[in-house]
């Protein structure tokens, strides 16, 4: 098992009380919603509420955005999104991932390579 499946099945597991029943991640991939602001605040940005950590998982149902713990990248808090596969939008743009139902890019930086992935696995499952 790579270093992502490793991710990806820690994440699923720890997704799984919020998602339907035998609901199957796909992909996923964490960062700061919030976009720059997250960056260039660092934790001041969080304590103002101007970002939050967020994690974005694709199944085969669902894109969901998470509310993210602020000490683990992969421990999910609360369901701020949830929208059908057919009807979800994913996209990125200079480092940040933006996602239908969430009105915060989310900011990947160097982890952008696994947003993009994240948001082709999703046209490809739309048939695009």
């Amino acid at each position: 098992m790579s270093a992502q499946e490793a991710r990806i099945a820690k994440i699923a597991g720890k997704v799984q009380p919020f998602l339907e029943p035998g609901e199957t991640v796909r992909d996923a991939v964490y960062g700061a919603a919030g976009g720059r602001t997250a960056i260039f605040l660092g934790l001041l940005a969080y304590g103002m509420k101007l970002a939050y950590p967020s994690l974005v998982v694709l199944t085969d149902r669902h894109l969901y955005v998470f509310k993210g713990s602020m000490w683990s990248t992969t421990t999910p808090k609360a369901v701020v999104a949830k929208t059908p596969v057919g009807a979800a939008e994913a996209s990125m743009s200079a480092g940040a991932l933006t996602v239908t139902g969430e009105p915060k890019p989310i900011w990947l930086g160097v982890l952008a390579g696994r947003g993009s992935r994240l948001a082709q696995s999703l046209a490809a499952m739309k048939g695009r």
